[in-house]
């Protein structure tokens, strides 16, 4: 960790570490199938490299297990059979399961400078074709933007935004999914004195304060999850969609640790040894338990309100991307089977912490035919919001759905 003392040392601390960042923008990585983490030299040197190379039916299984996906498109080989897939296919958002598309900013890489805190910041996802159980996967990752978004006349307080692109590849070499990722890295200058012992940031969050539910609205909530609706075989007809209309809503919630592990668990979990050799391989990652001076990483953060507030969090905060994959259980519960999500556009506006209630609505924006193509298509407006009104994710849609006509 860099010693600043000044705000003086401070911005030239982060002036040297975006000037090393930049340097490695057009940087174009390929990792090949199976090797998660890469070894060079003993040491882990990536830790977003392909996470699970295969798209099994368990681990589609457990994807779905951990954002709560029942659909059974997503988890009946008999019933997946029957649709014009032919074959079990995964949800959207199962990607994340192969590589976090966020990984594709080169974000995990946290400036060694006291007072930084690193979001993700949403991401831009295009889908070319489905995934299907059995698929294997390479992928690329690009870096491709470093810019400074802080406000004119702020002091103490500088945010950057890092931007990636991945692409992942099947079997058939096949471009199935490109994402354009974003992390926010908020630097907020607190002089030593004020850091307590193992702590990298202070406050951003200090207003937020955890929910307590009544049984009324957990039931409430129950019975939200009973009466989701799904449309399934029934076929959504471009023709039959109006411009305005609401999307069915679905509800998440109150998260728990146990919703952040079971996400985590696909995404990037390591232990012991291959913990080790990762942390000393990226310094700047080690937070220090308080309790034990043991070296963890800073993804406890989603599962720890210890380690949340040393890195200047008031609670554990949930994964954004399993909201991400919240919004597109809405979108796909209500184009039905023979719909396709084209692409989707998610910002984190809003950390949202574990034990949050999670509403995720959508309507219609727009619907068209494509010129180029002739698909008929639909834009939509989506967003998730939490149990007091708050929008922490708004975001955007393009679906293809089947025309009557063709």
């Amino acid at each position: 960790m860099v010693q600043v003392n000044t705000m003086e040392e401070w911005n030239q601390a982060i002036e040297h570490w975006a000037v090393g960042y930049r340097k490695r923008i057009g940087e174009v990585n390929l990792y090949a199938n199976g090797y998660y983490p890469p070894l060079v030299d003993g040491l882990i040197v990536d830790e977003q490299g392909i996470n699970n190379e295969v798209a099994s039916k368990d681990l589609i299984r457990h994807y779905c297990d951990a954002i709560g996906e029942t659909n059974p498109l997503f988890r009946d080989e008999n019933y997946a059979k029957s649709t014009r897939y032919g074959a079990m296919i995964a949800p959207p958002r199962f990607i994340d399961f192969i590589s976090p598309t966020y990984g594709g900013s080169g974000g995990m890489e946290f400036p060694q400078i006291p007072g930084t805190v690193p979001l993700n910041a949403g991401s831009d996802v295009e889908w070319f074709a489905p995934v299907y159980m059995g698929d294997r996967f390479n992928m690329i990752t690009r870096i491709t933007a470093c810019r400074e978004t802080t406000k004119p006349g702020t002091e103490g307080k500088r945010l950057f935004i890092l931007t990636g692109e991945r692409e992942y590849y099947n079997q058939n070499h096949q471009l199935v999914i490109r994402s354009k990722s974003n992390c926010i890295i908020v630097f907020k200058f607190i002089p030593p004195s004020e850091l307590k012992e193992g702590e990298l940031s202070k406050g951003l969050y200090s207003e937020i304060k955890r929910h307590r539910f009544t049984q009324k609205e957990l039931e409430e909530v129950a019975q939200a999850y009973r009466n989701e609706y799904r449309r399934g075989r029934e076929v959504l007809f471009w023709e039959d969609v109006e411009e305005g209309e609401e999307l069915p809503k679905i509800v998440k919630g109150p998260s728990t640790v146990e919703d952040s592990l079971a996400f985590f668990s696909g995404t990037y979990f390591f232990a012991y040894q291959v913990k080790d050799m990762y942390l000393r391989a990226h310094p700047s990652q080690i937070v220090p338990d308080p309790d034990t001076n043991a070296l963890t990483p800073p993804s406890l953060i989603h599962i720890s309100d210890t380690h949340a507030r040393l890195q200047g969090m008031p609670y554990a905060i949930v994964f954004a991307g399993a909201s991400e994959g919240h919004i597109c259980e809405l979108i796909t519960n209500w184009i039905g089977d023979d719909g396709f999500i084209k692409k989707m556009s998610c910002q984190s506006r809003r950390i949202n912490i574990v034990g949050d209630l999670n509403w995720f609505k959508g309507n219609v924006e727009r619907k068209y035919i494509d010129p180029d193509t002739g698909e008929h298509l639909v834009d939509l407006k989506v967003w998730g919001e939490n149990q007091d009104g708050i929008l922490f994710m708004p975001g955007t849609a393009t679906v293809r759905l089947l025309s009557r006509e063709v």
